[in-house]
């Protein structure tokens, strides 16, 4: 695995240095102009890209619409079946697709991302302040604190790019 990580590193880093050249040629950025990088340094490197960026997006749908139609099945004690809630969630997909542009979606996601972590850190402050006071656990829960107060600006005034 070490290995691993320093070939995939090595790649990275010569990746990153060579589409710094290709950034001359940039006049506009949009959705594809990573894509349209990629078409200058090797013709079939776009076509790979789109194929894996279609692959990572249909697996990570597939598992999140596995996961949540079980929790909804759960959540409403199985009144809903698991095949039920796979199709309620796959229509409110589709109707969020739908209604919402990429970068609405991406703020949407974000949000939801920002509120999981404000409920963890609100979490870990209230397990700190059950414990003893020491130095430590004040810097940690005023680390703590600190990063609440960001996740909860990143919900309040996140908005998409445009």
């Amino acid at each position: 695995m070490r290995y691993a990580q320093f070939i995939s590193g090595g790649i990275y880093i010569a990746f990153i240095a060579t589409t710094m050249i290709a950034f001359n040629n940039i006049h506009a950025i949009a959705e594809t102009t990573v894509i349209d990088l990629c078409r200058m340094m090797a013709p079939v490197l776009p076509i790979l890209l789109i194929i894996a960026a279609i692959m990572s997006q249909f697996s990570a749908a597939i598992a999140d619409t596995i996961g949540s139609g079980g929790l909804l099945s759960e959540a409403t004690h199985h009144k809903l079946s698991v095949n039920t809630s796979y199709l309620i969630i796959t229509v409110l997909a589709m109707v969020l697709i739908w209604l919402t542009n990429i970068y609405g979606i991406i703020v949407i996601a974000s949000k939801g991302f920002a509120l999981y972590y404000a409920f963890q850190l609100l979490i870990a402050c209230l397990l700190l302040s059950k414990g003893s006071f020491s130095l430590r656990t004040a810097a940690k829960m005023t680390l703590y604190i600190l990063l609440l107060l960001l996740m909860i600006m990143v919900m309040l005034f996140g908005i998409p790019v445009e």
